[in-house]
């Protein structure tokens, strides 16, 4: 046995294995040499089979539908409506599973829904994506430029709340985190097709922000598809029947309702609008003596903050809810038929809210300053000749 003086004990002891495991290395070096030569035929066909029996995950599939599921069923639900929705929601992911082009996320839903979200798994596979959320650096620059962009393009912290910021915060992190997960499980998206259709609680509240935010954040061009008919409370703060809803300009939704004693009823709600865009309203060409209207904060932890509404002339100014700045505003028709609040309803101006550092118009729109509050005659020299 060798002797090294300068190795530790241990190190010692296991030389002669180390020894063995040099010989058994070496010869098997030699004997690979001294055989005979692989034919390229043969690593070539081998090479097509690696790649004949290569997993198919990773053939990328395209999205063309997504279901936003925003906080599905919580403990404030009530039996009646916990088993109502469960049915809707397990009808249609069942419908939608099969179908390759279509995929589901879930956003914090309560443990109440967990056998819905398990049932989507089952149905969707990888197609199914719960809780998406990134906080990554290059997230959080996102949330830095979103901050700046607000103070360049919405003005003075007062022209925007906190709770608007952290709602995008929220919207931007499960959407970076959404985009990850796509990319993940090889799935692909076309923001210019992508059809986001959205559902779950809080109407005129997380269900609007979320789906306006996050659509806006995917980069998609066409605002989403809120689906009254499956997600609960659909009308509040009143009960409502849904009709319909349209598409008006700068992706505003309008729903319209009919009410338990027949009134026609209507809620506008931005559907494609990122934090550091102004928000909305609408001017509809109805006198206030024709309405009701009825203003409400989007959740019992905000104060009702009415931005433009109530202003009244010939015709009405009206919040454009966006789920998080307040207010979210319900219009109701007095002694007119659906069809005709429909028409008036449908014909609103949509205009940006930006306001003027103006001690008369300061608290009106941009746009409708000059409706409601008239402009001086210019007294101005004309121009020489």
């Amino acid at each position: 046995m060798l002797n090294h003086p300068h190795l530790p004990g241990p190190a010692r002891a296991g030389l002669p294995l180390w020894l063995a495991a040099l010989l058994i290395l070496s010869a098997a070096h030699v004997s690979a040499q001294t055989a005979p030569a692989t034919p390229a035929a043969a690593v070539a066909s081998s090479a097509v089979a690696s790649a004949t029996i290569s997993p198919t995950a990773t053939t990328e599939q395209t999205i063309t539908t997504l279901y936003l599921f925003v906080h599905c069923l919580g403990s404030w639900d009530h039996d009646g409506v916990r088993n109502e929705y469960t049915a809707k929601w397990r009808a249609l992911l069942t419908a939608e599973g099969p179908k390759p082009d279509t995929a589901v996320c879930f956003l914090t839903s309560g443990p109440e829904a967990s056998a819905t979200v398990e049932l989507a798994k089952q149905l969707f596979g990888p197609r199914c994506i719960v809780d998406p959320d990134d906080k990554s650096p290059a997230t959080k620059a996102l949330l830095a430029d979103d901050l700046t962009a607000s103070f360049n393009q919405r003005g003075m912290i007062s022209e925007w709340t906190p709770y608007e910021m952290w709602t995008s915060t929220n919207a931007r992190r499960w959407t970076e985190g959404l985009k990850a997960e796509l990319r993940r499980r090889h799935l692909t998206y076309d923001p210019a097709r992508l059809r986001l259709v959205a559902l779950g609680q809080q109407w005129g509240g997380c269900l609007a922000k979320y789906s306006a935010f996050m659509g806006r954040y995917l980069g998609n061009t066409r605002p989403a598809e809120i689906r009254p008919d499956l997600s609960p409370y659909a009308g509040y703060p009143l009960k409502a029947i849904f009709r319909q809803s349209f598409t008006l300009d700068r992706h505003v939704q309008l729903f319209l309702f009919e009410t338990a004693d027949g009134r026609p009823m209507a809620q506008f709600f931005d559907g494609l609008r990122g934090v550091f865009e102004p928000p909305h309203v609408a001017l509809v060409p109805l006198a206030s003596a024709q309405v009701d209207l009825i203003s409400v904060p989007p959740n019992a932890t905000q104060q009702a903050q009415p931005v433009a509404n109530p202003i009244a002339t010939e015709k009405i100014m009206v919040d454009v809810g966006d789920g998080c700045r307040p207010v979210l505003t319900t219009v109701i028709g007095k002694n007119l038929t659906y069809d005709a609040f429909r028409a008036a309803l449908t014909n609103s101006a949509i205009v940006p809210f930006a306001r003027k550092f103006d001690s008369k118009t300061r608290y009106l729109p941009e746009a409708c300053s000059d409706l409601f509050c008239p402009k001086p005659p210019s007294t101005a020299r004309p121009a020489l000749p």
